[in-house]
C-alpha cells in the first residue's frame, strides 16, 4: 500500500513533534535574515561565473538572433556574423532554461539584472519546493520553516544562486517536484504528472540524473518496505524510468526543433558520456579522491551546518527504522536515496566541483526533519539541536556576507564597477568590439554597439584558433579564471610579436577583471 501524507510523523508510539518544540520566530527570522545577507552579498559583490555566462549565452543567442549553436562557429566564422555574440567549445543549449531565460531576455533585456533576476526566481522556486516537501514530513509549521532557513543558508546554494547562475539549482527545484508527485500520488492524473516531470527533469541539466537516481530509491525502498504487491510497485518506477530515458537520450533532438541550428556551428570533441567512460577507467581512487575533493569544499569551513544536518539526519534515522514499521519505510526510502545519490556522484561525475552536488543536499534536510520524531518528547534535546543548528548556520552566513560586503567595499569591486568598465572599453571602440576574454562578461556589454567574445583559449591552450581573428582584436579581458591558467604568459609566448597595454583594473579578494588593449605587430613598430 502507498503510504499516507503524514505516515513519517504519525506512527502509533510517537506525538508529533510540534506537541514537544516549535523552533521560535526570532530563530526563524535569524535564519532567514542570513541567507538574505548572503544571497545579498553574492549578489552585488560577485561577478557572474564562467558557467553563468555560458550556460545562459544560449538564450542570449536565441533572443538576438533566432538561432542556437553559433558561440560552436569557429572564431574566423562568428567574425563574419554581424550582430554581438560568443564563440566557447561547450555545448550548453539542450536545457529547458533556454527557453524561459530567453523570455526573460525578451521581457528585461540580456543584463547581469536579467541573468540574476532569474537565477533568484530558481532559488525561490526551490525553497517552495522543499517546503512542500517538509510539509508532508513535518506537521508543525515552525520546524519546516527552521528547517528551510537551514537550507537557505547553506553558502554553496545561496552564492552559486547569486553568482553562478548554474543549472543545478533548477535540477534541484524539478527533483523536490518530482519527489513530491512521488510522495503524494493519488490516481491516474497525479501519476502522469509525476511521469511527465521525469520526462522533464534531464532537460534541465545532465546532472539530473543524481537525484532521479536517488528519487527512484525512495520509490522503490519505501514501497517494498510497506509490503506492496512487488509487481504494482515496480510498475510506476518502471514508466518514469522509460519517460527519463527517452529524455535522457533524445533530448539534444528535441532542442534542435526548438530553433534552427547557427550556420557553421561545429560539433563538440568530448561529450559528457566520454568524461564518464575516462573516470570510470581511472579507478576507483581517482574516483574517491574526487569525492573527497568535492565534499571538502562543499563543507569546510563555512558550511559545516550543513554537515551536521547530514550527520544528525542519518543518526535519528536509525532508531525511527527500528521502532516503527510504515514511518520507517519511509526513513530508509529516503536513507536510500542520500546514499545512491553519494554514489551516483562517485561513479557519474566526472567532475570534483561542490556545486553538483546542489540537487542532492535538500535530501539532507528532508532526511534529518523526518528523523526529528525520534527525539519523542525530548523538548531539551530539540531545543539544543535547533539552537545550535540555527546558531552555526546563521552566524556562518553572516560572517561570510560580512566578508564579501567588506572586501567589495575596499576594493570597490561589484556588478557595477564592472559594468561601468566594461562600458568605458566598449565606447572606446570605434565599431564592434572584439575581445579575446570570459563569456561571463556579456551580459555587461552593450548589445546596440555590437560585440564579439573569443572564449576559446581559457585554459592557456588552442591558441592557434584564433590566429585568423587576431588582426580584428581590439581587447582583451582577464578574470580570476584567466589568471589561474597563466593565460597572459603564455598567450605572449605563442605570439611574441604582439603585445598588451592595460587600460584598466578591478580587484576583489578573490576575483578580479583587467581590460588590456592589444597592440598589434605593426602597431608596436610604428
Amino acid at each position: 500500500m502507498l503510504l499516507t501524507r503524514h505516515a513519517i510523523l504519525a506512527p502509533s508510539t510517537t506525538k508529533p513533534i510540534s506537541a514537544a518544540y516549535s523552533p521560535s520566530r526570532t530563530m526563524i527570522a535569524f535564519l532567514i535574515v542570513a541567507a538574505i545577507s548572503l544571497y545579498g552579498a553574492g549578489f552585488y559583490y560577485k561577478a557572474l561565473g564562467c558557467d553563468g555566462g555560458w550556460y545562459s549565452y544560449p538564450a542570449f543567442e536565441l533572443a538576438e538572433h533566432g538561432t542556437l549553436g553559433g558561440n560552436l562557429r569557429t572564431p574566423a566564422e562568428q567574425l563574419q556574423h554581424g550582430g554581438s555574440g560568443a564563440t566557447f567549445a561547450f555545448l550548453t543549449q539542450n536545457s529547458i532554461r533556454v527557453l524561459y531565460t530567453t523570455i526573460c531576455f525578451e521581457l528585461f533585456s540580456p543584463n547581469i539584472y536579467a541573468v540574476k533576476l532569474l537565477s533568484l526566481i530558481e532559488l525561490v522556486a526551490l525553497g517552495f519546493m522543499l517546503y512542500l516537501a517538509l510539509s508532508a514530513i513535518v506537521p508543525s509549521v515552525a520546524w519546516r520553516l527552521c528547517v528551510l532557513g537551514l537550507f537557505l543558508t547553506d553558502q554553496t546554494v545561496s552564492l552559486t544562486a547569486s553568482a553562478d547562475a548554474r543549472p543545478d539549482i533548477a535540477v534541484a527545484a524539478v527533483a523536490l517536484a518530482l519527489f513530491c508527485l512521488v510522495d503524494r500520488r493519488r490516481g491516474v492524473g497525479s501519476t502522469a504528472v509525476a511521469v511527465l516531470t521525469c520526462f522533464l527533469l534531464p532537460l534541465v541539466h545532465v546532472t539530473a540524473v543524481v537525484p532521479w537516481l536517488g528519487v527512484m530509491a525512495y520509490l522503490v525502498t519505501r514501497d517494498y518496505l510497506a509490503r506492496s504487491r512487488r509487481r504494482t510497485a515496480l510498475l510506476f518506477p518502471a514508466a518514469m524510468t522509460i519517460a527519463f530515458l527517452i529524455a535522457f537520450v533524445f533530448g539534444g533532438r528535441l532542442f534542435a526543433h526548438v530553433a534552427p541550428a547557427a550556420q557553421g556551428a561545429q560539433s563538440v570533441g568530448v561529450t559528457a558520456a566520454d568524461k564518464v567512460r575516462s573516470l570510470i577507467y581511472a579507478g576507483p581512487s581517482v574516483m574517491f579522491a574526487k569525492e573527497v575533493l568535492r565534499w571538502r569544499s562543499y563543507f569546510f569551513t563555512t558550511n559545516v551546518a550543513s554537515l551536521g544536518v547530514l550527520f544528525g539526519g542519518v543518526a535519528l534515522a536509525i532508531p525511527r527504522i527500528r521502532r516503527d514499521s510504515v514511518a520507517g519505510a519511509s526513513h530508509l526510502g529516503l536513507l536510500a536515496a542520500v546514499v545512491v545519490m553519494f554514489a551516483s556522484l562517485l561513479l557519474l561525475d566526472p567532475h570534483p566541483t561542490d556545486f553538483h552536488a546542489i540537487p542532492a543536499t535538500p535530501f539532507f534536510y528532508l532526511l534529518f526533519a523526518a528523523g526529528l520524531p525520534s527525539l519523542g518528547q525530548s523538548t531539551s534535546r530539540m531545543r539544543l539541536i535547533a539552537i545550535g543548528l540555527a546558531l552555526l548556520a546563521g552566524l556562518t552566513s553572516l560572517v561570510l556576507a560580512a566578508r564579501i560586503t567588506r572586501s567589495g567595499w575596499i576594493s570597490g569591486y561589484n556588478i557595477v564597477s564592472i559594468g561601468r568598465l566594461l562600458e568605458r572599453m566598449q565606447n572606446d571602440s570605434p565599431s564592434r568590439a572584439v575581445i579575446i576574454g570570459p563569456t561571463e562578461i556579456y551580459p555587461f556589454l552593450d548589445v546596440r554597439r555590437g560585440f564579439l567574445i573569443v572564449d576559446n583559449t581559457r585554459d592557456g591552450g588552442q591558441f592557434a584558433d584564433i590566429r585568423a581573428v587576431l588582426p580584428s582584436v581590439q581587447f582583451v579581458v582577464l578574470n580570476a579564471d584567466y589568471e589561474k591558467y597563466r593565460w597572459l604568459e603564455k598567450f605572449l609566448a605563442a605570439y611574441p610579436d604582439y603585445s598588451l597595454q592595460q587600460v584598466a583594473s578591478l580587484r576583489g579578494s578573490n576575483e578580479a577583471i583587467t581590460v588590456y588593449r592589444l597592440l598589434h605587430p605593426a602597431a608596436r613598430h610604428s
